[in-house]
């Protein structure tokens, strides 16, 4: 599996989550895709030893989802409330991001708690995003 995190250390989830008119010093702040297996995805990297600390696979017909813990030091992730990589009804947050084989996607992180999660859905609004707000549990109740 893959999760977006910021590219270099020092960045905030927030200052990494893009948006289509940003400038070409903050396009180099986009998230990049980290992966159990390097290049996984186009240009994606390989989780270091230590990031992931846990994860839970759940599968449905219409979404796959992802709930689990990381050690945001490990990427020198600040320890900050966090925030949340879309693609959902026209937002596209990094710009480029998807899922293979899925229509949209909520992926949040929330560092200060060292939980992760992802949610791959069918149909452009098959996330929901709009309940953004309740974050990892309420958007991918799962184990953390």
């Amino acid at each position: 599996f893959c999760i977006f995190l910021p590219p270099k250390p020092n960045l905030t989830i927030a200052q990494s989550e893009g948006y289509p008119l940003a400038s070409p010093q903050e396009q180099e702040n986009w998230a990049v895709s980290y992966c159990t297996k390097q290049n996984a995805a186009n240009g994606a990297r390989q989780f270091p030893p230590g990031l992931i600390t846990g994860a839970h696979f759940l599968s449905t017909p219409v979404q796959n989802q992802i709930s689990g813990t990381f050690d945001p030091k490990v990427l020198g992730i600040p320890l900050d409330g966090g925030g949340f990589y879309d693609f959902d009804q026209n937002v596209n947050s990094p710009p480029g991001g998807f899922c293979t084989g899925f229509d949209s996607f909520y992926n949040a992180v929330v560092p200060v708690d060292g939980i992760f999660c992802i949610k791959c859905c069918k149909g452009i609004s098959g996330c929901n995003i709009s309940n953004w707000q309740a974050g990892c549990e309420g958007m991918v109740p799962g184990s953390y």
